[in-house]
């Protein structure tokens, strides 16, 4: 499995996705235990992106700061 694409959505549930065995992202694997090392990692990687880039990573929309994986993981 190679998992390349993954999809935060702060508003609904995030994506991740094996684009060589389903190039149309028909099957959501996000919430596949077996991947969540995978999921935590692409989350952190983006939520460091976020706070090296002077991006926005405190939301005001409490779902984004009650995730799983929220803009804390960036300081992990």
């Amino acid at each position: 499995m190679m998992i390349s694409a993954c999809v935060f959505n702060a508003f609904d549930y995030d994506e991740l996705y094996d684009l060589q065995a389903d190039p149309n992202e028909t099957v959501n694997l996000i919430n596949r235990p077996e991947l969540q090392p995978v999921v935590r990692d692409f989350c952190r990687k983006m939520w460091k992106f976020a706070r090296e880039n002077s991006d926005v990573i405190v939301n005001p929309y409490i779902m984004t700061a009650l995730a799983p994986y929220g803009p804390g993981i960036a300081f992990d």
